[in-house]
């Protein structure tokens, strides 16, 4: 999925994933925005929900947790 939705401006998964987000507990927020990235797929990925949430899953395994 990544590949045809995301890789023409989002080089890698791992990348984008480790760049630009960050893990808040059981949210994957954006790290600059603090965007809800449940919320914000939808829109920006043009994703169903669906579609969404099985993206999700493979980012919430590439991002770094939050430090508090």
């Amino acid at each position: 999925m990544f590949k045809s939705r995301c890789a023409i401006c989002h080089v890698r998964a791992r990348e984008l994933a480790r760049q630009n987000l960050i893990r808040d507990g059981d949210a994957v927020r954006g790290r600059y925005t603090g965007n809800d990235m449940a919320e914000f797929l939808i829109d920006h990925g043009r994703m169903n929900n669906d579609e969404a949430y099985l993206f999700l899953q493979l980012l919430f395994r590439l991002v770094p947790t939050l430090d508090r």
